[in-house]
């Protein structure tokens, strides 16, 4: 499209058709017909408060756009024809909706009658991790009333809303969606068919790519330290060489006492200027007694003389990482660092997928961090003061300075990996396959080896 300007301007990822830029809620001819008394800005207000009450009441604002097509088409006119116009929209009807971030709720929405449940046992404002177990108690309790006969989700959501305010809702669940994604972290505990919930009665293990999530019940178990406001002296934040050296000495401490050295490694990307170049902001090593944050933002000199770097190549240390093909080319390409002894656990999901469906490798699908631990370690989720909210979001790794309640968002990954699914996947590879995930963890991170006549990782391997 860029080699037709005359036909279409290109104005990052939206394409406009050259000559229909001046068309819009004031000159457009489909306004301007005879039903001149039609008042199509508040058609588009009743649409969109009719979708969020059907599919809300809050919802990205992406979703809502996505309800847009079913519209009349003047109604998608006046709201405007892009995210941006359709977000600018929704900001100026301020009686009707609340725009925050990238959500928008109902302004008027349901709130719960008096026996809603706003405190904890010792009088604290429900939030995070317990507003989590004070809805899975009350969903549980919803169910054993009707134990006969299973309720639609929708009005599962219903009796939900009406016992827990927004607030604790946005902790939760703030639509049916993202309650059944809740119910789907207890499964132990919740059954769901057809859009139905029921409790589980001696349910069987189903087959399916969420198969082995129940693993983890028995994952946690390296002693590793939970996290949460607790740990926060566990959690070391460096910007500079020396303490990057003396940070790298106390974690070599710790692996040399393991009788099976491993850590938990996350490097955190940015993405700069017009061409999308990456960089790397942040480093985390966890270990089963500390996390080291490294600030590699400022300088290259932290990665490559803080002993960082030897960590990365050693032979003697297992890494495990999530996807360490999206910073091995750089890291090869800018830092000369080429990992050594990697646990991938995108290259393990990816071959628990294959032998269990059949599928060609270059026809898997990455999966995100944030899926890996819904099928693998839901529980991680439940143990966390994740919000349904954050999860929707990318958090921008290049924010500085950096916060205590930022540094535990920094860390969760690491932590997993180490604490939990480093073992649950471990124990799902079957012997038959252990030589080829061996094989495909070294294909990932030396990025010439993706160019030469060796079999792809994610190219039909089988």
């Amino acid at each position: 499209m860029n080699g037709h300007p005359s036909l279409f301007t290109v104005e990052g990822d939206q394409v406009i058709l050259n000559g229909h830029n001046d068309l819009n809620a004031k000159n457009n001819p489909l306004l301007q017909s005879g039903v001149r008394n039609r008042n199509y800005e508040k058609e588009a207000v009743d649409f969109f408060v009719t979708k969020l009450n059907k599919f809300g009441p809050e919802l990205q604002i992406k979703s809502l756009l996505g309800h847009r097509s079913q519209a009349a088409p003047e109604v998608r006119l006046v709201s405007g024809r892009h995210l941006k116009e359709f977000c600018e929209f929704l900001q100026s009807q301020v009686d009707y909706f609340v725009v925050e971030g990238d959500r928008v709720r109902l302004k008027n929405m349901p709130e719960p009658d008096e026996n809603a449940i706003e405190m904890d046992d010792e009088g604290r404002p429900l939030a995070g991790v317990k507003a989590k177990q004070a809805a899975v108690e009350y969903l549980k309790s919803v169910l054993e009333q009707n134990e006969d006969q299973p309720i639609p989700l929708d009005m599962f959501y219903q009796n939900f809303c009406q016992r827990f305010s927004h607030t604790i809702r946005q902790d939760v669940a703030t639509n049916p969606k993202e309650l059944l994604q809740f119910l789907k972290l207890n499964r132990g505990l919740f059954f769901i068919r057809s859009n139905k919930v029921s409790l589980v009665k001696n349910r069987p293990n189903e087959e399916g790519s969420e198969n082995g999530s129940d693993e983890g019940d028995e994952t946690n178990n390296n002693g590793m330290f939970p996290l949460d406001q607790s740990s926060l002296s566990r959690i070391h934040f460096v910007k500079a060489l020396k303490p990057a050296q003396d940070l790298i000495a106390s974690i070599w401490q710790d692996v040399n006492n393991l009788e099976k050295k491993v850590v938990g490694l996350d490097l955190k990307t940015v993405t700069v200027g017009v061409d999308g170049e990456i960089f790397l902001s942040l480093g985390v090593i966890a270990t089963t007694s500390q996390i080291g944050i490294f600030d590699l933002a400022s300088s290259d000199v932290i990665i490559l003389e803080s002993g960082f770097k030897g960590i990365l190549e050693s032979d003697k240390v297992v890494k495990v990482i999530h996807d360490a093909r999206r910073v091995a080319s750089l890291l090869a390409h800018k830092y000369a660092v080429h990992m050594r002894n990697v646990f991938d656990t995108q290259v393990a999901h990816s071959l628990l997928q294959h032998d269990k469906f059949g599928k060609s490798l270059h026809e898997m699908r990455p999966i995100s961090f944030i899926n890996l631990q819904r099928v693998y370690y839901p529980q991680s989720i439940m143990l966390s003061d994740v919000t349904p909210r954050k999860m929707s979001q990318s958090p921008n790794w290049g924010v500085r300075p950096i916060t205590e309640e930022f540094q535990l968002t920094i860390v969760e990954e690491a932590h997993c990996l180490l604490s939990a699914l480093y073992q649950a996947l471990s124990n799902l590879i079957p012997v038959h396959l252990r030589g080829l995930f061996e094989d495909k963890c070294i294909e990932v991170n030396h990025p010439e080896l993706r160019h030469s006549n060796v079999p792809q990782f994610f190219a039909g391997a089988s």
